[in-house]
């Protein structure tokens, strides 16, 4: 009896050239799906984060300068405070983080009789100069003023080498507390 032996290597029909250009085809489209989600997701979740922090600046706002008892010779100036806590803020507050550079971060923020006053750390000194002179630029505030620049050291105990940060403060004066201090 002879036997019919067959010693060439079967080819696979699983790994032929159309399902592989599939497969790899596929795989692409799954990581750019799953690239746009986290993309997304991440997005999402900052814009909420800056939602919330600005409100709760406003709500903070509101709360300190809530007029405590109303004299009948401050009723002017009771008047003037509650003119001041409905200003909306959110117009400055938006100029103001959208004109920031990738690594800077707004540390304060506060609304005042004379205007708005504000503290951003940037991470070199230059980063600041160019936001003093986009702030300058913004149709937004009427008169940009820096207070100050600090710089602030890290923890001398690191074992890394880190770089200072600066620290700029800002005095703003928009066209909303002009009127309310006139």
């Amino acid at each position: 009896m002879n036997h019919d032996i067959n010693l060439l290597p079967q080819k696979d029909p699983f790994l032929s050239k159309g399902k592989l250009l599939l497969m790899i085809t596929g795989a692409i489209w799954l990581m750019l799906g799953i690239w746009l989600v986290v993309t997304f997701f991440s997005y999402t979740a900052d814009n909420q984060e800056l939602v919330l922090k600005q409100t709760r600046l406003q709500t903070e706002l509101a709360y300190l300068n809530q007029p405590e008892v109303i004299e009948e010779d401050g009723y002017d100036e009771a008047l003037s405070r509650a003119e001041l806590i409905a200003a909306d803020i959110s117009p400055y507050l938006d100029e103001l983080i959208g004109l920031l550079p990738e690594r800077a971060t707004l540390v304060s923020f506060e609304l005042t009789e004379e205007g708005l006053h504000s503290s951003i750390q940037f991470e070199t000194m230059n980063e600041g100069a160019a936001y003093t002179s986009r702030l300058y630029q913004s149709e937004l505030f009427e008169f940009v003023e820096v207070d100050r620049v600090e710089t602030e050291f890290p923890n001398e105990e690191s074992d890394f080498e880190e770089i200072p940060r600066y620290i700029f403060s800002f005095q703003f004066l928009t066209g909303g507390a002009q009127n309310g201090t006139e």
